[in-house]
């Protein structure tokens, strides 16, 4: 799994809690940020944590809004980050979300 989420991390903590998280510049040359830009009007070299929150969440809201309740979010400046009790719905986030970003489409917010 680790392979696919490139450049994301996910990790399965000892108390059964897990985290996914990435860079905040982890997409600073790929196209994707094109379209993140001219949606948020941030330009790329803004585009932090909680930048990405915004992004992440509304892909929650918009795949998993019967689930969305169930992650909590930790942005720094330098990294976005989330995390949840709930393993395998943060695993089908972090794939899914790794997934829109590939196809470079339906990325709103």
């Amino acid at each position: 799994m680790t392979e696919s989420l490139k450049p994301f991390h996910f990790l399965i903590h000892d108390d059964d809690k897990a985290s996914f998280f990435f860079m905040s510049d982890a997409f600073y040359n790929d196209p994707i940020m094109d379209i993140l830009e001219a949606q948020t009007g941030t330009n790329r070299d803004y585009f932090n944590g909680y930048a990405w929150q915004k992004v992440v969440a509304k892909f929650i809201e918009e795949n998993f809004s019967e689930s969305a309740h169930l992650i909590e979010f930790d942005p720094e400046a330098d990294m976005f980050s989330a995390y949840s009790t709930d393993v395998e719905l943060l695993k089908a986030v972090a794939i899914g979300f790794r997934e829109e970003i590939k196809k470079h489409e339906h990325i709103h917010i």
